[in-house]
């Protein structure tokens, strides 16, 4: 990647905000809740930024559909801040999630990367651990949760990495 600074880092760090609220703007209307598009508000839209969200909202589709065909029920949250202070022992490790789905017995998180320039994998991602362990803390019942599946959509760089944990070894890299 390429180290950038002033007006330029600060135009790509716009351009990354206004396509998560892109992408969380197309996953709610793909779940059918009654929401305004916020394209007319997005100073740096382009196609490249409408394409990366479509991207984004169909790999999280995709899962929520595999989940209503194996009868499970998912639970959507869409940009919910978690908190996995508690689970690690370190105050202030909260983070926002770009989309988390939850059934009875698995956990699906999704991040979505908008930049270009450093490929991100899901193994082994920190990030991704911390925002699942956060994750845990909306389930009713964590302890029914069996599967983790942490997810990055990367798609400037074509990039869709998966990572699966069961959550004892989650907890277990956490501690």
């Amino acid at each position: 990647g390429e180290f950038l600074c002033g007006d330029r880092a600060d135009k790509e760090l716009q351009e990354g905000v206004e396509c998560h609220m892109l992408a969380a703007y197309k996953l709610k209307k793909a779940l059918n809740q009654d929401v305004v598009s916020p394209v007319g508000n997005l100073s740096h839209y382009s196609a490249t930024m409408e394409t990366a969200a479509e991207v984004f909202c169909n790999t999280v589709m995709t899962q929520v559909r595999e989940h209503f065909k194996s009868g499970r029920h998912p639970i959507i949250y869409i940009e919910q801040r978690v908190d996995a202070s508690a689970l690690i022992g370190v105050d202030g490790c909260y983070g926002i999630v770009d989309c988390s789905v939850i059934t009875e017995s698995t956990l699906d998180v999704f991040d979505l990367k908008y930049g270009r320039g450093v490929l991100v994998s899901a193994e082994g991602n920190s990030q991704l651990m911390c925002y699942a362990l956060g994750a845990l803390g909306l389930c009713c019942d964590c302890n029914q949760i069996a599967e983790i599946r942490m997810t990055i959509v990367q798609p400037r760089r074509k990039n869709i990495s998966t990572c699966v944990m069961n959550r004892s070894d989650l907890l277990q890299w956490g501690n």
